[in-house]
């Protein structure tokens, strides 16, 4: 097993710009009706769009992260501030999600504290490396 070195800034500074990238598109893609401009195009108008549940069938605690699997399947993992990683996939007709990594009694979760992030080397198919951001539980 290779041992990988790297500085935790560098880490903690991709997962960074990645976590606020996915913040900003979930902002853009949000809509109050109550504070739309008056003032808006036809195009505006146009757009028809309907807001569905992506997974009905399944639930998360406190879900913080949402990627999709690096090796281009339809899976897709969901981190969970607790201390899971589920692993998304559609099996038939309907989504099930399977545990891949618990470590709810190894983390101290809560407001900015937990597993905080998931990313994949961009070369994981190669090298199956993969980073995650976890606040530890406090030993005092």
């Amino acid at each position: 097993m290779a041992v990988i070195n790297i500085k935790p800034c560098k880490v903690l500074d991709y997962m960074l710009n990645i976590t606020l990238s996915m913040f900003l598109l979930l902002l853009s893609c949000t809509t109050n009706t109550e504070s739309v401009d008056s003032t808006k195009t036809d195009v505006q108008d146009s757009i028809d769009y309907k807001l569905v549940e992506a997974f009905p069938n399944l639930t998360f605690d406190r879900p913080i992260e949402f990627i999709a699997a690096p090796d281009g399947s339809a899976s897709y993992y969901v981190v969970e501030q607790a201390g899971k990683i589920n692993r998304v996939e559609k099996t038939n007709e309907s989504w099930n999600a399977r545990v891949i990594l618990d470590i709810v009694n190894k983390v101290n979760s809560g407001g900015e504290k937990g597993l905080l992030g998931l990313d994949f080397d961009p070369d994981f198919l190669r090298t199956m490396v993969s980073f995650s951001l976890i606040i530890p539980e406090d030993k005092n």
